[in-house]
């Protein structure tokens, strides 16, 4: 049973530092896109959110996004009076901006968004194995034992009064 529990230490060790050096890897990627684009519109960025739940183990989850300027409301685009919108991408490399402005860091790009998403592929297959091997972990261990009605029909059960000549009122 100890080895049992050092075995799984030690895989929930090497599990974690391979899911936070996937997760720093990540980081350093959406900071080179960043960098390498204009601030534009048709720009794509890598967003790493936190949901803010503490049982969550996919933290952070990732969203591509493109940006563009939408006139402000009330002005007419040539007031040139924008505010960014960011709109969600599902196939980033296809979304990468074809304009001129984009060509000098095109290939860097498309380089930095495909590591991104093997990389999150990666790091979602490892996720969904940890959840299998969390649930087997739960399946294995003794459940506590309840009577067939549930709790409810045992709390029913303790207040009947026995019958001290018929031991099997209680079933």
């Amino acid at each position: 049973m100890r080895i049992e529990y050092e075995l799984f230490d030690e895989f929930n060790e090497s599990f974690v530092d391979k899911v936070m050096d996937m997760n720093s890897r990540l980081e350093r990627i959406a900071d080179r896109i960043k960098e390498i684009q204009p601030k534009k519109p048709g720009s794509l960025t890598l967003d790493l959110r936190n949901c803010g739940k503490d049982s969550c183990y996919g933290c952070p989850h990732l969203r591509w996004l493109q940006w563009s300027a939408k006139p402000k409301p009330g002005t007419s685009p040539k007031d040139k009076e924008n505010y960014w919108v960011a709109s969600a991408v599902k196939m980033p490399v296809q979304s990468i901006s074809k304009k001129r402005e984009f060509l000098v860091c095109r290939d860097e790009l498309i380089d930095l968004v495909r590591e991104a998403l093997e990389l999150e592929k990666r790091r979602r297959a490892m996720l969904a194995s940890a959840g299998k091997f969390r649930k087997t972990v739960k399946l294995t261990q003794m459940p506590t034992p309840t009577p067939p009605g549930g709790k409810k029909k045992l709390r029913k059960v303790r207040k009947q009064k026995v019958d001290p000549k018929d031991p099997f009122t209680w079933i």
